[in-house]
């Protein structure tokens, strides 16, 4: 296991991997056989962009969208040869490198994922949802088997008794009584947290022991201020509560505890969420929108609502979720099963190894890079123009990742346009 970090808290990883960190990597990656990078988008991953370009290899795509992450590295490591703006390009051309210049960056983000330079690298990309092939598609064309597979993403189940359940709350405050709506995961405006606060209101003001607690970080302070100026407008600063990542031991005590989660999306970036599917493997009725990755879960599983919902549906459907408990039983049980028959570890993992297996021996990226190290062996002192000749061959024979290009040269109406009567503009 490979990561900057300096401490891992993951119980499941400390005891059954070797945790390295890169500079180990960088020095020993002739050891193995496969690399397999889980990439996602956020300014964390930063260095992994520049250890895709050096060691190829398998990529897990937590987020199609991967263009914050990559602005992140104009800021961290390559502030001066625009990494970005070339990604950027690549991606998705002329029009999209306009807009950077002419429309708020916050647009670019949305609107483009930027992430072709770094997939083209990919020696197979795994992606976690139908969500993602069908980004794919949109922004690239068909994408062959032989370069994308669909896995999803390993989690265990955890079965929690209501003794335990009684405890968690008593250990983080609560009284046995208290009625714990949850929100779990970073708290940013593509979360809707300002709309699950503002149709808990009434809830909250007509029954003194139903809480709405939020599980998570800013990740920006403008946010986080209009929200706590909402809850002092409501009054509301003994009943909604946030509660800020400081071990993995306290959020896992909120997900025994809660008693019900809300976990809504908007303006999603290719992810299944994580936040989610712990609710569900802790055995928490859910509600969620069907916005993205969110319309894949099954009905019986979840309770949803319309991705476009109004305030009355949402506000009536937290309320039935809190008071009806043979519906919150049915999705407790329901999603506890789904998560273990469909997300079971040992099952992913041999699909891990079935699908990376199947890159090796196919993936026409994975041959290149046998063949160049093949090559290392078998030309001792190659001169210039066999470097030349095999550099073409192997150019000639790379398969394109994503749509076709037609360029077109105006060169001849550019010198003649006024002759012509042509613009170029």
């Amino acid at each position: 296991m490979i990561t900057s970090q300096k401490k891992v808290f993951d119980d499941l990883i400390t005891l059954n991997f070797t945790i390295r960190n890169i500079d180990w990597f960088k020095k020993n990656t002739s050891q193995f056989d496969f690399i397999l990078y889980q990439l996602g988008n956020s300014s964390f991953h930063f260095e992994m962009f520049e250890l895709i370009e050096r060691y190829p290899g398998i990529i897990v795509l937590h987020d199609f969208y991967l263009s914050e992450a990559t602005y992140s590295i104009k800021r961290n490591i390559q502030p001066k040869n625009n990494y970005f703006l070339k990604s950027l390009y690549l991606s998705h051309g002329v029009k999209a490198l306009n807009e950077f210049y002419n429309k708020p960056l916050a647009h670019v983000f949305s609107e483009y994922p930027c992430n072709k330079s770094i997939l083209n690298r990919a020696l197979g990309i795994i992606v976690l949802s139908d969500y993602s092939l069908g980004l794919m598609r949109k922004f690239y064309g068909n994408c062959s088997p032989l370069t994308i597979q669909k896995i999803l993403p390993p989690h265990p189940t955890r079965t929690i008794h209501s003794n335990q359940k009684i405890a968690a709350k008593k250990q983080l405050g609560f009284q046995e009584q208290d009625f714990l709506i949850c929100s779990f995961g970073y708290l940013t405006a593509n979360k809707l947290i300002d709309k699950i606060i503002e149709n808990c209101i009434p809830l909250l003001h007509s029954h003194k022991n139903v809480f709405l607690v939020f599980v998570g970080d800013f990740s920006a302070n403008h946010y986080k201020k209009l929200l706590r100026k909402l809850i002092k407008t409501h009054r509301l600063q003994k009943k909604v509560l946030f509660k800020y990542f400081t071990e993995q031991k306290i959020y896992e005590k909120y997900l025994i505890a809660a008693d019900s989660a809300i976990q809504l999306r908007s303006f999603s970036r290719g992810e299944m969420s994580a936040a989610l599917l712990d609710c569900l493997a802790y055995g928490i009725p859910t509600l969620i929108n069907t916005h993205g990755a969110h319309q894949e879960i099954p009905d019986e599983v979840v309770f949803k609502i319309s991705n476009t919902f109004t305030d009355l549906e949402l506000a009536q459907s937290i309320e039935r979720l809190c008071f009806d408990t043979r519906l919150r039983e049915k999705l407790s049980s329901h999603g506890r099963e789904y998560i273990g028959a469909q997300y079971h570890p040992a099952k992913i993992g041999q699909q891990f190894h079935g699908v990376m297996e199947h890159f090796y021996t196919h993936n026409v990226n994975f041959k290149e890079q046998h063949l160049i190290k093949k090559l290392g062996g078998i030309l001792a002192t190659p001169n210039e123009k066999d470097i030349q000749d095999i550099t073409d061959m192997i150019v000639a024979n790379r398969t394109r990742f994503g749509l076709p290009k037609l360029f077109i040269d105006i060169t001849i109406l550019f010198k003649k346009q006024k002759n012509y009567g042509v613009s170029t503009n």
